[in-house]
């Protein structure tokens, strides 16, 4: 019994740093990690740099805010069938990628075709991206 009482409060505790990772600030810290990586992989020269920086901003910050109102959308709402949140779950999966398709189209005019190459092998180990789950940096 006593067990039962730790995990569930541990989970309510912990419930709002997992919930944090999807905020702006938390967004923009993973954008600086994707572009460091990005950075010293492909080469890139500071004008590229300054230029991706942005665009790099804008996607996680979009992205993000999908994953918040997506997993916000299915907490305490047992009104809902599990139908209506599988679909709600595989729009916003949907609208993940189409935000990254476009973002990284962009990032890729900004790049040569080495490192265009380079970029799409080093963003494919980023494929929890895409998903629900909180993305590593």
């Amino acid at each position: 019994m006593v067990h039962k009482k730790l995990a569930a409060a541990f989970f309510l505790l912990s419930a709002p740093v997992v919930w944090a990772q999807f905020g702006e600030a938390d967004m923009t810290k993973l954008a600086a990690s994707r572009l460091d990586t990005i950075a010293k992989s492909l080469k890139l020269s500071p004008e590229q740099v300054n230029r991706i920086k942005p665009l790099l901003e804008s996607k996680y910050t979009e992205m993000g805010a999908v994953k918040e109102k997506a997993l916000g959308a299915g907490q305490g709402d047992t009104s809902k069938p599990a139908a209506d949140a599988r679909n709600m779950k595989q729009e916003a999966v949907e609208s993940l990628k189409a935000i990254s398709a476009r973002y990284d189209k962009q990032i890729k005019a900004l790049l040569n075709p080495d490192q265009a190459k380079k970029y799409k092998s080093v963003t494919k180990a980023w494929k929890d991206d895409l998903s629900l789950n909180i993305p590593k940096p």
